[in-house]
């Protein structure tokens, strides 16, 4: 029979004891082994993103976990010296302040962290040349449009981009549509990283924007003009007629907005 071999109370290795890895999204420590099972916790909090600009990183993210499908902005870069994370939402910038002032430099608000997994836009950009033609009912419009397309252009900053995400594939149409539009200005109340969110709605052919310049700025004059380029069957009134079915362009309403923009835009002005 062999030997009875006195229990081992040897203390476990050192090495094994500091096998742990902090969590990089909650900051949390686990062992190696279970961190990316516990990663899987966090995984639901991802919302649809998608990538604005890709020079300085600007991202639009879907602002709430259900319900509408509204996105925001975020900025968020991890390049080495040029290192950034605001999001435009208020309680996640308080949040931030909270975490910074308990040293937990690595947080970041749900909204930047979803950038990790945002899209590239898959439409074609906007094309200026569309204003060859397209009948403007006056030349104001095509001046904006020029003096908008000229300063995103210098900014390296795209005009307007379609927010994509599985709820607004036109195989299904939404309700409504998400535009980020440039904005030449940089106001904390609405443009923060000089863009806008411009929302859409399809069924009622209307479109509203943040700004205080109204329903008939110029965010919606271009966001408009970018979906006649890229999703043009929008436009189109659906009518019965006795040869059968047809499509006509809403021609009236369009000069009655121009007639509209054109107004407020020159008493803006004053």
């Amino acid at each position: 029979l062999p030997d009875n071999k006195a229990p081992d109370n040897k203390a476990p290795s050192d090495d094994k004891a500091l096998d742990k890895s902090p969590c990089e999204i909650c900051n949390k420590i686990f062992p190696v082994s279970y961190l990316a099972r516990h990663k899987l916790i966090h995984a639901p909090k991802m919302r649809p993103g998608m990538l604005v600009d890709s020079n300085k990183k600007i991202f639009l993210v879907r602002k709430g976990k259900s319900g509408s499908a509204a996105p925001l902005h975020v900025q968020h870069s991890t390049r080495p010296g040029d290192y950034k994370a605001i999001c435009h939402d208020i309680s996640c910038r308080n949040a931030l302040s909270v975490a910074l002032s308990n040293d937990r430099v690595s947080y970041l608000c749900e909204h930047l962290r979803s950038t990790d997994g945002a899209v590239l836009s898959t439409k074609e950009p906007f094309d200026l040349d569309l204003l060859n033609t397209m009948n403007f009912s006056n030349q104001l419009k095509e001046k904006i449009v020029k003096r908008f397309d000229k300063s995103s252009s210098d900014n390296r900053a795209p005009l307007v981009v379609l927010f994509e995400n599985e709820d607004n594939t036109l195989n299904k149409p939404p309700k409504y549509l998400y535009l980020s539009v440039y904005e030449p200005k940089d106001d904390s109340n609405y443009s923060v990283f000089k863009r806008v969110v411009t929302t859409f709605n399809v069924s009622f052919k209307v479109a509203s924007c943040p700004c205080p310049r109204g329903n008939s700025c110029e965010h919606i004059m271009i966001s408009k003009m970018y979906l006649k380029q890229i999703h043009p069957e929008l436009f189109q009134v659906h009518l019965d007629t006795d040869k059968g079915i047809g499509y006509t362009k809403c021609e009236d309403k369009e000069q009655k907005e121009d007639i509209q923009f054109m107004t407020n835009y020159i008493l803006a002005q004053k």
